[in-house]
């Protein structure tokens, strides 16, 4: 609720995507820019991905009671993308223009 009532105070989000050029079909539109950045930038601010860790962790706590190692295994996956999508970047090692999305696996316990 803070960070939304000194975003409407100061006005940054609107300003943003007043800057922005939208080239979607707008007939094809369902969320305008300002409600997407909004979203994104809230979601950062408040940290969605620690809220993510503790959800999963409470979760497998009441699974298993005595862990006694987790292990996080991270790995970058290529997701190839064709023509012009937002966020895709040329990537060297893929030779390719693709998302590189960053998924994590949490072993409790050696379990499979």
């Amino acid at each position: 609720m803070l960070l939304k009532a000194a975003d409407r105070r100061l006005g940054l989000i609107s300003r943003l995507a007043a800057a922005l050029v939208d080239e979607r079909q707008h007939a094809k539109v369902r969320h305008a820019v300002q409600d997407l950045l909004t979203q994104r930038i809230y979601g950062l601010a408040l940290g969605l991905g620690e809220g993510l860790f503790e959800t999963v962790l409470t979760r497998h706590a009441h699974r298993r009671r005595k862990v006694r190692r987790i292990t996080i295994d991270m790995d970058l996956t290529d997701d190839p993308t064709h023509g012009a999508q937002q966020q895709a970047f040329f990537n060297k090692f893929y030779d390719a223009h693709c998302y590189l999305p960053l998924l994590a696996f949490l072993t409790f316990d050696r379990e499979p």
